[in-house]
Protein backbone atom coordinates (compact mmCIF):
# COMPACT_ATOMS: atom_id res chain seq x y z
CA UNK A 1 0.00 0.00 0.00
CA UNK A 2 1.28 3.45 -0.71
CA UNK A 3 2.00 6.30 1.34
CA UNK A 4 -1.02 7.92 -0.05
CA UNK A 5 -3.59 5.28 0.33
CA UNK A 6 -2.50 5.07 4.11
CA UNK A 7 -3.10 8.59 3.83
CA UNK A 8 -6.66 8.67 1.97
CA UNK A 9 -7.61 5.56 4.93
CA UNK A 10 -6.49 8.51 7.88
CA UNK A 11 -8.01 10.93 6.57
CA UNK A 12 -11.61 8.91 5.88
CA UNK A 13 -11.43 7.09 9.44
CA UNK A 14 -10.83 10.83 11.38
CA UNK A 15 -13.89 12.04 8.94
CA UNK A 16 -15.87 9.46 10.07
CA UNK A 17 -15.20 9.17 13.30
CA UNK A 18 -16.61 12.97 13.81
CA UNK A 19 -19.46 12.30 11.37
CA UNK A 20 -20.34 9.34 13.85
CA UNK A 21 -19.45 11.67 17.12
CA UNK A 22 -21.91 14.26 15.88
CA UNK A 23 -24.44 12.29 14.97
CA UNK A 24 -24.36 11.10 18.73
CA UNK A 25 -23.88 14.46 20.23
CA UNK A 26 -26.84 15.93 18.27
CA UNK A 27 -29.34 13.21 19.38
CA UNK A 28 -28.21 14.29 23.22
CA UNK A 29 -30.85 16.90 24.93
CA UNK A 30 -28.94 20.16 25.75
CA UNK A 31 -29.17 20.66 29.66
CA UNK A 32 -30.88 24.21 30.31
CA UNK A 33 -29.45 27.25 32.47
CA UNK A 34 -32.16 26.04 35.10
CA UNK A 35 -31.35 22.81 34.98
CA UNK A 36 -27.76 24.00 35.73
CA UNK A 37 -28.59 25.67 38.29
CA UNK A 38 -30.94 23.22 39.73
CA UNK A 39 -28.29 20.83 39.93
CA UNK A 40 -26.05 22.77 41.49
CA UNK A 41 -28.45 23.19 44.61
CA UNK A 42 -28.61 19.74 44.98
CA UNK A 43 -25.14 19.81 44.90
CA UNK A 44 -24.49 22.50 47.31
CA UNK A 45 -27.64 21.13 49.42
CA UNK A 46 -25.55 17.48 49.73
CA UNK A 47 -28.82 15.59 48.50
CA UNK A 48 -27.35 12.02 46.86
CA UNK A 49 -29.71 10.63 44.30
CA UNK A 50 -28.46 7.31 44.43
CA UNK A 51 -28.26 5.92 47.75
CA UNK A 52 -26.72 2.18 46.36
CA UNK A 53 -23.38 2.02 47.57
CA UNK A 54 -21.07 0.92 44.92
CA UNK A 55 -17.59 -0.79 45.40
CA UNK A 56 -14.06 0.95 44.20
CA UNK A 57 -13.51 -0.39 40.49
CA UNK A 58 -10.11 -2.44 39.71
CA UNK A 59 -10.00 -0.98 36.69
CA UNK A 60 -12.24 2.64 36.71
CA UNK A 61 -13.38 4.36 33.83
CA UNK A 62 -12.57 7.73 35.47
CA UNK A 63 -11.01 8.89 37.68
CA UNK A 64 -11.51 12.11 39.49
CA UNK A 65 -8.64 13.81 40.98
CA UNK A 66 -9.79 16.62 43.91
CA UNK A 67 -6.58 18.73 45.95
CA UNK A 68 -8.11 20.56 49.04
CA UNK A 69 -6.55 23.02 51.47
CA UNK A 70 -8.75 24.47 54.34
CA UNK A 71 -12.38 23.54 52.25
CA UNK A 72 -14.21 22.24 54.45
CA UNK A 73 -17.34 24.69 53.61
CA UNK A 74 -17.68 23.20 50.23
CA UNK A 75 -15.57 19.46 49.44
CA UNK A 76 -19.15 18.38 50.30
CA UNK A 77 -20.58 20.05 47.12
CA UNK A 78 -17.64 18.03 44.75
CA UNK A 79 -18.01 14.72 46.22
CA UNK A 80 -21.94 14.85 46.03
CA UNK A 81 -21.97 16.13 42.08
CA UNK A 82 -19.49 13.02 41.41
CA UNK A 83 -21.70 10.78 43.13
CA UNK A 84 -24.68 11.62 41.09
CA UNK A 85 -23.38 10.97 37.86
CA UNK A 86 -24.89 8.10 35.97
CA UNK A 87 -21.34 6.85 35.21
CA UNK A 88 -20.49 4.81 38.75
CA UNK A 89 -17.22 3.45 37.46
CA UNK A 90 -15.42 5.68 38.34
CA UNK A 91 -12.57 6.58 41.50
CA UNK A 92 -12.30 10.04 43.75
CA UNK A 93 -8.79 10.75 44.65
CA UNK A 94 -8.72 13.55 47.54
CA UNK A 95 -5.52 15.00 48.43
CA UNK A 96 -5.38 17.07 51.34
CA UNK A 97 -2.41 19.64 51.19
CA UNK A 98 -2.11 19.59 54.86
CA UNK A 99 -5.59 21.50 55.81
CA UNK A 100 -5.95 23.41 59.41
CA UNK A 101 -9.52 23.36 59.24
CA UNK A 102 -11.97 19.73 59.20
CA UNK A 103 -11.32 19.12 55.71
CA UNK A 104 -10.12 15.57 56.50
CA UNK A 105 -12.87 14.66 58.37
CA UNK A 106 -15.30 15.72 56.06
CA UNK A 107 -13.74 13.37 53.63
CA UNK A 108 -13.76 10.73 55.69
CA UNK A 109 -17.34 11.26 56.43
CA UNK A 110 -17.89 10.32 52.99
CA UNK A 111 -15.74 7.87 52.82
CA UNK A 112 -17.60 5.50 55.31
CA UNK A 113 -20.88 5.74 52.60
CA UNK A 114 -18.56 5.59 49.76
CA UNK A 115 -15.41 3.08 49.09
CA UNK A 116 -14.68 5.16 45.93
CA UNK A 117 -13.20 7.84 47.63
CA UNK A 118 -9.75 7.86 48.15
CA UNK A 119 -7.99 10.42 50.54
CA UNK A 120 -4.22 10.97 50.80
CA UNK A 121 -2.68 13.23 53.12
CA UNK A 122 0.50 15.69 52.85
CA UNK A 123 2.04 16.01 55.69
CA UNK A 124 3.49 19.12 55.20
CA UNK A 125 2.10 21.95 52.60
CA UNK A 126 3.00 21.20 48.66
CA UNK A 127 1.08 23.53 47.37
CA UNK A 128 -1.47 22.89 43.96
CA UNK A 129 1.37 21.45 41.93
CA UNK A 130 3.03 19.10 43.86
CA UNK A 131 -0.20 17.64 45.71
CA UNK A 132 -1.80 17.51 42.42
CA UNK A 133 0.75 15.19 40.74
CA UNK A 134 0.00 12.59 43.21
CA UNK A 135 -3.33 12.53 42.45
CA UNK A 136 -2.57 11.71 39.29
CA UNK A 137 0.21 9.66 39.59
CA UNK A 138 -2.19 7.09 41.57
CA UNK A 139 -5.03 7.57 39.30
CA UNK A 140 -6.21 4.17 38.18
CA UNK A 141 -8.29 4.49 35.04
CA UNK A 142 -8.72 4.95 31.97
CA UNK A 143 -9.86 8.38 31.45
CA UNK A 144 -8.59 11.78 34.47
CA UNK A 145 -10.84 14.47 35.43
CA UNK A 146 -9.48 17.49 37.47
CA UNK A 147 -12.76 18.91 39.39
CA UNK A 148 -11.48 21.42 41.99
CA UNK A 149 -12.80 21.47 45.07
CA UNK A 150 -14.76 24.64 44.80
CA UNK A 151 -16.61 23.19 41.90
CA UNK A 152 -18.58 20.69 40.88
CA UNK A 153 -20.09 18.73 38.01
CA UNK A 154 -23.42 20.19 36.78
CA UNK A 155 -24.96 17.65 34.28
CA UNK A 156 -25.76 13.52 35.34
CA UNK A 157 -24.53 11.93 32.51
CA UNK A 158 -21.16 15.01 30.98
CA UNK A 159 -18.82 12.15 32.02
CA UNK A 160 -20.80 9.69 30.87
CA UNK A 161 -21.10 11.64 27.50
CA UNK A 162 -17.40 12.51 27.38
CA UNK A 163 -16.45 8.48 27.69
CA UNK A 164 -18.68 7.50 24.81
CA UNK A 165 -17.18 10.31 22.64
CA UNK A 166 -13.67 9.62 23.83
CA UNK A 167 -14.07 5.91 22.74
CA UNK A 168 -15.80 6.47 19.44
CA UNK A 169 -13.33 8.48 18.13
CA UNK A 170 -9.81 7.18 19.90
CA UNK A 171 -9.86 10.76 21.23
CA UNK A 172 -7.13 11.94 23.75
CA UNK A 173 -8.77 14.84 25.25
CA UNK A 174 -12.37 15.74 25.34
CA UNK A 175 -13.46 18.99 26.69
CA UNK A 176 -16.78 20.51 27.66
CA UNK A 177 -18.34 23.38 28.25
CA UNK A 178 -18.29 25.36 31.53
CA UNK A 179 -20.17 27.65 33.63
CA UNK A 180 -19.57 30.40 36.11
CA UNK A 181 -21.70 31.43 39.03
CA UNK A 182 -20.69 34.45 40.65
CA UNK A 183 -22.85 36.34 43.37
CA UNK A 184 -25.45 33.60 43.17
CA UNK A 185 -26.30 34.02 39.72
CA UNK A 186 -25.40 31.92 36.79
CA UNK A 187 -23.40 33.89 34.17
CA UNK A 188 -23.23 31.56 30.91
CA UNK A 189 -21.55 29.10 29.56
CA UNK A 190 -17.89 29.35 28.96
CA UNK A 191 -14.54 27.32 27.24
CA UNK A 192 -11.25 28.81 26.15
CA UNK A 193 -10.78 27.33 22.63
CA UNK A 194 -12.79 29.34 20.13
CA UNK A 195 -16.08 28.01 18.57
CA UNK A 196 -14.61 25.63 16.18
CA UNK A 197 -15.43 22.45 15.48
CA UNK A 198 -14.19 18.78 14.45
CA UNK A 199 -11.60 16.25 16.14
CA UNK A 200 -7.94 18.39 16.15
CA UNK A 201 -5.35 15.96 15.27
CA UNK A 202 -1.45 16.60 15.85
CA UNK A 203 0.33 18.89 14.70
CA UNK A 204 -2.03 21.68 14.44
CA UNK A 205 -2.92 20.62 17.96
CA UNK A 206 0.60 22.11 19.23
CA UNK A 207 -0.88 25.66 17.91
CA UNK A 208 -4.23 25.64 18.09
CA UNK A 209 -4.71 27.54 20.97
CA UNK A 210 -2.69 30.44 20.72
CA UNK A 211 -3.68 34.06 19.45
CA UNK A 212 -1.54 37.15 18.78
CA UNK A 213 -3.37 40.61 19.71
CA UNK A 214 -1.97 43.92 20.59
CA UNK A 215 -4.45 44.34 23.17
CA UNK A 216 -2.11 44.61 26.33
CA UNK A 217 -4.14 42.52 28.49
CA UNK A 218 -4.68 40.06 26.22
CA UNK A 219 -3.16 36.47 27.24
CA UNK A 220 -1.61 34.48 24.13
CA UNK A 221 -2.01 31.10 25.44
CA UNK A 222 -5.45 30.09 25.65
CA UNK A 223 -5.48 27.07 26.77
CA UNK A 224 -5.02 27.17 31.00
CA UNK A 225 -7.68 25.30 32.42
CA UNK A 226 -7.22 21.99 33.31
CA UNK A 227 -10.19 20.98 34.68
CA UNK A 228 -13.39 20.37 32.45
CA UNK A 229 -12.36 17.84 30.55
CA UNK A 230 -11.43 13.71 30.36
CA UNK A 231 -8.02 12.93 29.22
CA UNK A 232 -6.19 9.49 28.88
CA UNK A 233 -4.82 8.30 31.88
CA UNK A 234 -1.37 7.58 29.40
CA UNK A 235 -1.51 11.04 28.01
CA UNK A 236 -1.68 12.89 31.35
CA UNK A 237 1.09 10.47 32.65
CA UNK A 238 3.28 11.48 29.91
CA UNK A 239 2.25 15.26 30.13
CA UNK A 240 3.92 15.09 33.46
CA UNK A 241 6.80 13.48 32.07
CA UNK A 242 7.58 15.96 29.68
CA UNK A 243 7.61 18.81 32.15
CA UNK A 244 10.52 19.48 33.63
CA UNK A 245 11.12 18.12 37.30
CA UNK A 246 12.24 21.35 38.37
CA UNK A 247 8.61 22.73 38.16
CA UNK A 248 6.80 19.28 38.40
CA UNK A 249 8.48 19.16 41.87
CA UNK A 250 8.37 23.00 42.77
CA UNK A 251 6.14 24.53 45.08
CA UNK A 252 4.26 26.62 42.60
CA UNK A 253 0.56 28.28 43.35
CA UNK A 254 -0.23 29.09 40.66
CA UNK A 255 0.46 28.55 36.66
CA UNK A 256 0.27 25.36 37.31
CA UNK A 257 -2.83 24.68 34.73
CA UNK A 258 -1.08 26.60 31.87
CA UNK A 259 2.01 24.25 32.45
CA UNK A 260 -0.21 20.98 32.34
CA UNK A 261 -2.49 22.15 29.25
CA UNK A 262 0.55 23.69 27.16
CA UNK A 263 2.54 20.68 27.64
CA UNK A 264 -1.03 17.97 26.92
CA UNK A 265 -1.56 19.88 23.80
CA UNK A 266 2.15 18.68 22.97
CA UNK A 267 1.17 15.19 23.73
CA UNK A 268 -2.05 14.52 23.37
CA UNK A 269 -2.74 13.48 19.49
CA UNK A 270 -6.45 14.50 19.27
CA UNK A 271 -8.80 16.94 20.77
CA UNK A 272 -12.81 17.35 20.51
CA UNK A 273 -14.97 19.81 22.33
CA UNK A 274 -17.97 18.45 23.18
CA UNK A 275 -20.65 21.82 23.52
CA UNK A 276 -22.47 20.39 26.19
CA UNK A 277 -21.76 22.21 29.49
CA UNK A 278 -21.04 20.12 32.60
CA UNK A 279 -18.57 21.90 35.06
CA UNK A 280 -19.42 24.44 37.36
CA UNK A 281 -16.70 27.17 38.27
CA UNK A 282 -17.83 29.18 40.91
CA UNK A 283 -15.91 32.43 42.03
CA UNK A 284 -17.71 32.73 45.66
CA UNK A 285 -16.02 29.70 48.00
CA UNK A 286 -13.22 31.59 48.84
CA UNK A 287 -15.80 33.47 51.27
CA UNK A 288 -16.78 31.87 54.18
CA UNK A 289 -14.28 29.38 55.15
CA UNK A 290 -14.44 27.74 58.16
CA UNK A 291 -12.26 28.64 60.82
CA UNK A 292 -8.74 27.07 61.50
CA UNK A 293 -8.32 24.86 64.06
CA UNK A 294 -5.85 25.79 66.44
CA UNK A 295 -4.79 22.31 67.73
CA UNK A 296 -3.79 21.38 64.66
CA UNK A 297 -0.57 21.98 63.06
CA UNK A 298 1.19 22.07 59.74
CA UNK A 299 4.47 23.01 58.19
CA UNK A 300 3.12 25.72 55.71
CA UNK A 301 6.11 27.18 52.95
CA UNK A 302 5.54 30.59 52.48
CA UNK A 303 5.44 31.51 48.71
CA UNK A 304 4.31 34.18 47.26
CA UNK A 305 2.11 33.82 44.00
CA UNK A 306 3.22 36.25 41.73
CA UNK A 307 6.89 34.31 41.79
CA UNK A 308 5.30 31.69 39.53
CA UNK A 309 4.52 34.17 36.90
CA UNK A 310 8.74 34.22 36.56
CA UNK A 311 8.54 30.42 36.85
CA UNK A 312 6.03 30.15 34.20
CA UNK A 313 8.04 32.34 31.80
CA UNK A 314 11.06 30.61 32.22
CA UNK A 315 9.43 27.28 31.58
CA UNK A 316 7.96 28.27 28.44
CA UNK A 317 11.41 29.31 27.53
CA UNK A 318 12.75 25.79 28.71
CA UNK A 319 10.44 23.61 26.74
CA UNK A 320 9.53 25.62 23.63
CA UNK A 321 11.99 25.22 20.33
CA UNK A 322 13.60 28.58 19.80
CA UNK A 323 11.06 29.48 16.73
CA UNK A 324 9.49 32.50 16.13
CA UNK A 325 5.79 31.56 16.47
CA UNK A 326 7.07 30.55 19.84
CA UNK A 327 8.86 33.28 20.83
CA UNK A 328 5.75 35.85 19.76
CA UNK A 329 3.89 33.04 22.57
CA UNK A 330 6.87 34.14 25.16
CA UNK A 331 6.17 38.17 24.23
CA UNK A 332 2.56 38.28 24.59
CA UNK A 333 2.40 36.24 28.00
CA UNK A 334 5.23 38.74 29.57
CA UNK A 335 3.61 41.61 28.12
CA UNK A 336 0.43 40.45 29.44
CA UNK A 337 1.67 39.77 32.66
CA UNK A 338 3.55 42.92 33.02
CA UNK A 339 0.76 44.98 32.83
CA UNK A 340 -1.00 43.83 35.14
CA UNK A 341 1.40 41.96 38.23
CA UNK A 342 4.64 42.61 37.63
CA UNK A 343 4.10 45.99 39.60
CA UNK A 344 3.22 44.02 42.57
CA UNK A 345 6.07 41.11 42.27
CA UNK A 346 9.02 43.72 41.40
CA UNK A 347 8.47 44.91 45.26
CA UNK A 348 7.82 41.88 47.38
CA UNK A 349 10.38 38.91 45.77
CA UNK A 350 13.89 39.23 46.60
CA UNK A 351 17.29 38.04 44.32
CA UNK A 352 14.91 37.90 41.19
CA UNK A 353 15.87 40.42 39.59
CA UNK A 354 18.86 38.94 37.41
CA UNK A 355 16.82 36.00 36.60
CA UNK A 356 14.03 38.73 34.93
CA UNK A 357 16.74 40.22 32.84
CA UNK A 358 17.71 37.05 31.50
CA UNK A 359 14.22 36.52 30.26
CA UNK A 360 14.06 39.87 28.63
CA UNK A 361 17.27 40.20 27.41
CA UNK A 362 16.43 36.67 25.64
CA UNK A 363 13.50 38.50 23.94
CA UNK A 364 15.93 41.73 23.05
CA UNK A 365 18.47 39.03 21.20
CA UNK A 366 15.91 37.55 19.34
CA UNK A 367 16.00 37.30 15.96
CA UNK A 368 12.49 36.48 15.59
CA UNK A 369 10.75 39.71 17.41
CA UNK A 370 10.50 43.18 15.67
CA UNK A 371 11.53 46.29 16.37
CA UNK A 372 8.22 48.21 18.08
CA UNK A 373 8.04 44.54 19.92
CA UNK A 374 11.45 45.14 21.45
CA UNK A 375 11.13 48.46 22.37
CA UNK A 376 8.13 47.38 24.56
CA UNK A 377 10.54 44.77 25.97
CA UNK A 378 13.05 47.56 26.52
CA UNK A 379 10.52 49.59 28.21
CA UNK A 380 9.71 47.00 30.51
CA UNK A 381 13.69 46.19 31.65
CA UNK A 382 14.27 49.86 32.35
CA UNK A 383 10.99 49.63 34.65
CA UNK A 384 12.33 46.54 36.56
CA UNK A 385 15.64 48.45 36.72
CA UNK A 386 14.02 51.55 38.11
CA UNK A 387 12.16 49.66 40.63
CA UNK A 388 15.58 48.29 41.81
CA UNK A 389 17.33 50.68 42.31
CA UNK A 390 13.96 52.71 44.23
CA UNK A 391 14.09 48.82 46.82
CA UNK A 392 17.60 49.72 47.44
CA UNK A 393 16.84 53.30 48.58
Amino acid sequence: MSNNDNDYNVEYNRANAYKEIKYYENKLRKITKEEMADFRRINNLGILYDVNKYPLPETPEVSIITTIHNQAHCIHKAIRSVQNQSLKSVEMIIIDDCSLDNSTETVEKYMKEDERIILIKNEMNEAIMITRNKGIRKAKGKYICILDADDTLVHKDILKYSVQIAEMGNIDVVEFLSGYFRNNVLQGYYHYHGNFGGIIYQPELKTKFYEFKDDENFRAIKCRTVWGKIVKNEIFQKTLDFIPEKYSNDYILGFEDTMITVSMYHIAQSYYLFKQPGYYYTFDERRGRYPIDPNKKCKQKEGIREYDHLKFLQFLIDIYEDNEFYKQVIYHELKAINNYTYSNFKRTIKNHFQWTYSILDGLLNSKYLNQVQKDKIQQIKNDVLENEKNNKK
